[in-house]
Formats: C-alpha cells, sequence, structure tokens
C-alpha cells in the first residue's frame, strides 16, 4: 500500500485566519467610529495631517490586520510539514529536520490539552541517532521539552487527518506486527509516490 501521509492541515489554518480578519476588521471600524467621538491622540494627529481621522484609523488598523494574516498565510504556504507512517516508524519532516520513531521506541500515543496528539518514547536518545538535518536543528530537537506525559507533541493543524484519527492509527500500528506488515517501507516511498490521509487508511 502507499505510504501513510499525514500533512499540515492548510485549509483549517486558513478557516482560522479569515476569522481573524473578521474579528480584526471589526476591530478596525471600532476604532475608527471611536476616532470620530473622542480625541484621542491619533485622532488630533489625524486632523493635524488633515485627514478624516474616522476613516485614516481604520486604514491604518486595517492595513496591520492584513499584513499579519498575509504574513501568516504566506509562510503556511510554505510549510512542507510531514508525517508518514512507514514500516519502520513514524517518519517526521518539519522544521526541526528529519527523524524517525522506530515502532519499538514508541512507548504509547494520545490527545492531550484538546487540541493536540502526544507520543510517549522509550528512549529520547535514540530519536537523535536518526535525525537528518543541520546542527542547529539537531540541537532544537535535543532540547525540545516533554509536554506532560509526552515526548512529541503535534498540534491539530499538523494533522490533516485529525487528532483522533491520528492517534488511533498510531496505537494499531504500535500494537500490531502485523498491521505494520501493510505499511511502505522507508526505501520504497520514492516508487510508490505520496498518499494521503484519505487515500491511505485514513477513511
Amino acid at each position: 500500500m502507499p505510504p501513510i501521509v499525514i500533512r499540515y492541515d492548510r485549509r483549517r489554518f486558513y478557516r482560522a485566519l479569515a476569522v481573524t480578519w473578521t474579528i480584526g476588521t471589526l476591530a478596525a471600524a471600532l476604532m475608527g467610529a471611536g476616532a470620530e467621538v473622542r480625541r484621542t491622540f491619533l485622532s488630533r494627529l489625524w486632523s493635524w495631517l488633515g485627514a478624516p481621522p474616522g476613516i485614516a484609523t481604520f486604514a491604518l488598523v486595517e492595513a496591520l490586520v492584513l499584513l499579519a494574516v498575509g504574513y501568516a498565510a504566506l509562510h503556511a504556504a510554505r510549510r512542507r510539514d510531514e508525517i508518514r507512517l512507514l514500516r519502520e516508524g513514524i517518519e517526521v519532516r518539519d522544521s526541526l529536520g528529519r527523524y524517525l520513531i522506530g515502532w519499538d521506541n514508541l512507548a504509547g500515543a494520545g490527545a492531550t490539552a484538546g487540541t493536540m496528539a502526544g507520543l510517549r518514547l522509550h528512549d529520547r536518545a535514540r530519536l537523535l541517532e536518526t535525525h537528518t538535518g543541520t546542527e542547529a536543528q539537531r540541537a532544537l530537537l535535543a532540547s525540545r521539552e516533554p509536554f506532560g506525559a509526552y515526548d512529541l507533541v503535534f498540534a491539530r493543524q499538523d494533522l490533516d487527518c485529525g487528532i483522533e484519527r491520528f492517534v488511533s492509527a498510531v496505537e494499531r500500528y504500535r500494537r500490531s506486527p502485523e498491521a505494520r506488515a501493510e505499511l511502505a517501507e522507508a526505501g520504497d516511498v520514492s516508487r510508490a509516490g505520496d498518499g494521503s490521509g484519505e487515500e491511505a487508511g485514513f477513511r
């Protein structure tokens, strides 16, 4: 079967950005309306510059909101984070490089804090032995602090398949060597092509 690939959930992130833009625009409108009726420093500055205080304040705040939303959207579009469930283990590719959590090094998985999935390891040192990347990335991975009972955590937006299905799949393959035999090997990934959560068993 093709490798199970879990990617960054851009659609969820973009929906959150749309909500942020809406709230920011409402805040800009309220601040613009306030500048019309209150003599704040900003409204006096606009009057001194010959600009309508309400419109100028709205335009300034809205420009800052759009700048922040645009920057976040561009950053999300550039992210190439992936989690692959392979016969050898869970391969992670993120801002810290590429590393593999072998199935025999995985002590458990579960949901935590309501918005994250966590992985608990038997030996954190073994994780660094599989790392590929820069020395700076390796140092950051080594210094990553545990979150509660878990050594690694992934936020909801990191998992386009959803937290519950990710945890369920990880636990299934962790507990069952027979189930892991269905997964692609790391050496077969390039030949099998990229799968997705829906195509490779998350239905």
